[in-house]
């Protein structure tokens, strides 16, 4: 947020679960068909749809070094994900999550400030309350996916944070208009949005839409 604006962020951001897919791919040899293939292309244009109006933002050169930390942000969780598929393997996913909770914790200790939460409001600490739940179960509910399910499949799903990201933001705007503006999207955002979701169901229903051929 220092470097890009919180639109340019999310833009970055999807190149995480694409990355996850083809991590999928050619490292853990999952099955991909033609149909997701097509479904990827799909789905990321309707990303570039979707944030068509903030494109122009990644074009300032002040905010490269943002872009080469978002990249950055976005392989690592791409690597993350691979390596806890193969780590769920042998090892259960709550096992996974307790041990890289404690480990997050005991490395970011040294970098926090705790007085800083005495100066929250409570508006501010209802939210950070939250933001800790919703990181454990959504963590929880990652790796759990992530044992059950081809990792095309959850990053397909994942992929679609940006319309949950866009409907709470309406929901926050006529809880809380004064703290949750609403931003007024487009036509071309609003298709855009419709399209990354037939790309996403796409991807996560491929091997169920690619039915073998019946032999007369």
């Amino acid at each position: 947020m220092a470097y890009l604006s919180a639109s340019a962020c999310q833009i970055l951001a999807q190149a995480g679960p694409v990355l996850l897919l083809l991590g999928s791919v050619f490292v853990l040899r999952e099955p991909f068909l033609p149909i997701q293939g097509g479904s990827v292309i799909v789905l990321l244009g309707g990303l570039l749809l979707f944030f068509n109006t903030r494109l122009l933002e990644l074009a300032n050169g002040d905010m490269l070094i943002g872009m080469a930390l978002g990249i950055m942000a976005a392989v690592v969780w791409a690597s993350y994900g691979i390596a806890q598929k193969v780590l769920l393997r042998t090892i259960s996913p709550g096992r996974i999550m307790r041990f890289i909770y404690l480990a997050g914790a005991l490395a970011l200790t040294p970098l926090s400030t705790p007085s800083a939460f005495l100066e929250l409001d409570s508006l501010q600490t209802g939210c950070l309350i939250f933001a800790c739940i919703n990181t454990i179960v959504a963590y929880g509910a990652f790796s759990t996916a992530m044992k059950n399910w081809h990792a095309a499949k959850v990053s397909a799903v994942v992929t679609t944070t940006p319309l949950f990201t866009l409907g709470l933001e309406a929901l926050g705007a006529l809880a809380l208009p004064q703290v949750f503006p609403l931003e007024h999207l487009g036509l071309l955002s609003l298709l855009g949005a419709v399209v990354v979701v037939l790309g996403a169901m796409g991807i996560a229903l491929g091997p169920m839409l690619h039915l073998p051929h019946k032999r007369s």
